[in-house]
């Protein structure tokens, strides 16, 4: 009976052990809690990268709604926006959208399908399909399509809050003296995403802006996107 028994108790705790080498292994795939959480609380990289297509798409309904105090809410004080033009800072990105967000104006709607978090889960990539009618256009056929990208980075409130966007463009062939000039930098606490944006200068003047998101670090990161618009000068 006592053989018996340390039988069973050695496949008990056989049993524990391997349940905690389970878990050491699932932990690995998880992100610190995000400030505003409950205690306790963990998140895996596919929820945050989950919660990212959901703030992207809240703020899509935003720009579809035509609700500029919405659609600013998801903009981070310090962001960058690359369209026609380089807006920096949340101000400037609210004026330059003034006009996408009139009532009667066009419409700018889109949808993700890609996102890759941080394992720190304080930074995001998200990228995917946009869609414009030109005011008063409302025939869906008539729509111009692209691809965009938007990091998303966890502020101090907890939520997820656009840092960098812009059109996910292939970089065109560039003249040797075109250099980038960065604005923003963006890196995950923990070094596995990082973002930058900045200028593209031609003998110091403006000709264009770029964006490269990478996953990694050093020689071994992974390039997610490497876009820019150029604009030769006059």
């Amino acid at each position: 009976m006592a053989a018996s028994q340390n039988a069973r108790n050695l496949l008990v705790a056989a049993a524990v052990l391997a349940a905690a080498l389970a878990f050491s292994a699932c932990a690995g795939h998880r992100t610190a809690a995000p400030a505003g959480s409950a205690p306790g609380q963990v998140r895996t990289t596919a929820m945050v990268a989950a919660e990212a297509r959901d703030a992207d798409r809240a703020m899509s309904a935003a720009s579809a709604a035509r609700d500029p105090d919405a659609f600013i809410g998801h903009v981070a004080p310090d962001a960058l926006f690359l369209a026609s033009r380089v807006s920096a800072g949340r101000a400037a990105v609210g004026i330059e959208w003034a006009e996408r967000l009139r009532p009667g104006g066009p419409l700018l709607t889109w949808e993700p399908d890609r996102a890759e978090a941080a394992g720190s889960g304080d930074l995001v990539f998200t990228g995917g399909t946009w869609r414009w009618l030109e005011a008063g256009e409302t025939d869906p056929a008539k729509a111009g399509t692209g691809r965009y990208f938007t990091v998303w980075r966890r502020e101090p409130d907890g939520l997820l809050r656009a840092v960098l966007d812009g059109g996910d463009r292939p970089v065109p062939p560039l003249p040797a003296a075109v250099m980038r000039r960065p604005l923003r930098t963006f890196t995950a606490a923990d070094g596995s995403l990082s973002a930058e944006g900045g200028l593209l200068l031609e003998a110091e003047r403006e000709v264009g802006w770029y964006a490269v998101v990478r996953q990694g670090a050093g020689a071994t990161a992974k390039v997610l996107l490497d876009s820019a618009r150029y604009k030769p000068a006059p």
